[in-house]
C-alpha cells in the first residue's frame, strides 16, 4: 500500500521559496522540540519526577496547540498549523518503532544535513502535474479569521484585517489561504490518504 507520494516543487518567486523553506524549518524546529521534550520528562520519570512521558500523536498534538499559542513562538502561527503539527505524526511513529526495536530512536534534524521538506497530511489534487487552487479572494481573506473585504489590502505589499486586527505581508497572507483553500479540495476529492511529502528544493 502507498502510505506517500514525494513531489519535488519548484518555486514561481523567491518569496515562494521563502515561504515554503520556512515551513519546512518550523517542522525541525517541532521535531527537535519533541525529542527535547520527551528527554526532560522521560528523564524526570526515572528520577521520581513526573509522570512517564507519552509520545502518541495525539498527546503531542495537545502540547503542539499549547506551543503554538505560548510567548516566542507567534512565528508559528502565521504557518500552516496541520502542515507544521503533522511533523509529530512522524516523530510518533519513529517513536513506537524504536520501541519495538525496529528501528533507532529519533535523531535531531539540521537544515544542513538534508534538503527542506514537509508533509501534507491530505491527498494533492494534480491535473498535469500542477495543483490547482482557486485563487479568487485570496489577496483580500485574512487567513487568520477568514473576514473577506478589499479594504485589508490597503497596499501591494501590505495586508491588515479591518476586522480582526491581523497584519503581515499580503503575498505571505494569500499563500496561506491558498494553501488552506488547496487542502479543502484535497479533503473534498479524495479524504486523508496518508501524508504526501514535498520538497522545496
Amino acid at each position: 500500500m502507498i502510505r506517500a507520494t514525494t513531489y519535488r516543487l519548484y518555486p514561481g518567486t523567491l518569496r515562494q521559496a521563502q515561504f515554503l523553506a520556512r515551513i519546512a524549518g518550523a517542522n525541525r524546529y517541532v521535531w527537535n522540540w519533541a525529542i527535547g521534550l520527551n528527554d526532560d520528562r522521560m528523564r524526570a520519570w526515572k528520577e521520581g519526577r513526573g509522570e512517564k512521558p507519552s509520545v502518541n500523536f495525539f498527546s503531542l498534538g495537545l502540547e503542539f496547540t499549547a506551543l503554538r499559542a505560548s510567548a516566542g513562538h507567534e512565528w508559528l502561527r502565521d504557518l500552516p498549523y496541520a502542515e507544521v503539527r503533522y511533523a509529530l505524526k512522524r516523530y510518533a511513529d519513529a517513536m513506537r518503532e524504536a520501541i519495538r526495536c525496529r528501528r533507532g530512536f529519533p535523531k535531531r534534524k539540521f537544515a544542513e544535513q538534508r534538503r527542506d521538506s514537509f508533509a501534507i497530511p491530505h491527498a494533492p489534487k494534480l491535473r498535469d502535474g500542477r495543483l490547482l487552487v482557486p485563487a479568487r479572494h485570496t489577496s483580500q481573506t485574512c487567513h487568520r479569521c477568514g473576514h473577506v473585504a478589499a479594504e485589508n489590502r490597503p497596499t501591494q505589499a501590505e495586508f491588515r484585517c479591518v476586522s480582526c486586527g491581523h497584519a503581515g505581508n499580503a503575498d505571505v497572507n494569500a499563500a496561506l489561504n491558498i494553501l488552506r483553500r488547496g487542502l479543502s479540495l484535497m479533503d473534498a476529492e479524495g479524504g486523508n490518504r496518508g501524508g504526501r511529502a514535498f520538497s522545496s528544493a
